[in-house]
């Protein structure tokens, strides 16, 4: 098992890093790979396919080679297999219109899927 996983937002397309821009596409293939990783404290660091850590950067979705604060992620049970995936600023990773970003809300645009290749659930929750 590579311990890499797809993550998948409430429109069925999936996180990507895609030459350092995130974004989400319809693909499942090596650019939409993650792979989670303990950040201690109950937070994961999510790492790209280039090996750079997804962020939260005051309000904005990027990538970056460092592995601190605004790396790291807390995941938790959106129900029905869902999570939201929370930032150190305390904002829930969102899909807004095939955009990525982050909001204070808990709805629908905030609910991700984890699956590993074989299309299985990835129940990450620490």
């Amino acid at each position: 098992r590579s311990g890499k996983v797809l993550i998948t937002s409430h429109r069925n397309q999936q996180l990507e890093d895609r030459e350092g821009n995130v974004g989400l596409h319809n693909d499942r293939l090596s650019w939409q790979m993650w792979k989670l990783s303990d950040a201690g404290n109950g937070k994961v660091f999510i790492t790209s396919h280039r090996n750079q850590q997804l962020e939260d950067r005051e309000g904005n979705v990027g990538l970056h080679n460092d592995r601190l604060s605004w790396q790291m992620w807390k995941l938790s049970d959106a129900g029905n297999g869902k999570v939201f995936i929370t930032s150190h600023r305390n904002q829930r990773l969102e899909d807004r219109d095939g955009n990525v970003g982050v909001h204070s809300d808990y709805g629908d645009w905030q609910k991700w899927t984890l699956t590993t290749l074989d299309g299985s659930k990835a129940c990450y929750l620490p």
